[in-house]
């Protein structure tokens, strides 16, 4: 029997997760899970969120609750490959935090995470980034949490015994992204 293949997709925001793993998901007629997607659809279900209100603004506690909810749905997955598109460091009222418990990411039985990289000055053109106190504060914020994403995903790596690959993404060059993360996949088949 073929192991099955879960690579957790994972960047920043305005990194080219979710696009990169939709194209992926769609030329292998895969199966591709936007975690927190998948998160906020619950907690709306529940009554925990209203439509208006966003993910972020949920307690930390209740937060882990709900990916434990969406890690049994996603753990359910059939295809050879399946893709999981998350944050690794996400922001709520307690500041930065882990995107996801370890129960929680242990539970996915990932083999392998793929981050996503963009250079600053893309991401701050694909996303409507809030330029509240100047554009040089937004890159060095910026700078930051991809530098915090950056070590929480060479830490889960070394965590999980899984290989790590760091994918370019900048603007662009899509075409090149989703052949880097199929180049990957296939080296992760037996």
């Amino acid at each position: 029997m073929r192991r099955q293949i879960r690579v957790l997709v994972t960047g920043i925001s305005g990194s080219g997760k979710s696009t990169v793993a939709q194209a992926v998901a769609e030329r292998l007629s895969t199966e591709c899970h936007e975690f927190g997607i998948l998160m906020t659809q619950t907690a709306m279900s529940s009554g925990l969120l209203q439509p208006h209100e966003v993910l972020k603004s949920v307690k930390l506690a209740r937060r882990s609750q709900l990916q434990g909810e969406v890690a049994t749905q996603v753990a359910a997955c059939s295809a050879e490959v399946c893709l999981i598109v998350a944050h690794l460091i996400v922001e709520g009222p307690e500041g930065y935090v882990p995107g996801f418990q370890p129960t929680v990411l242990d539970r996915l039985d990932i083999s392998a995470i793929a981050l996503m990289t963009a250079p600053i000055i893309d991401l701050t053109a694909r996303k409507d980034r809030i330029v509240e106190d100047g554009p040089v504060q937004l890159i060095e914020s910026l700078r930051r949490l991809r530098w915090m994403v950056e070590v929480a995903a060479i830490h889960q790596s070394l965590r999980l015994g899984v290989p790590l690959r760091i994918i370019a993404n900048p603007n662009g060059q899509l075409p090149g992204s989703v052949d880097e993360l199929l180049d990957f996949l296939d080296s992760l088949s037996p």
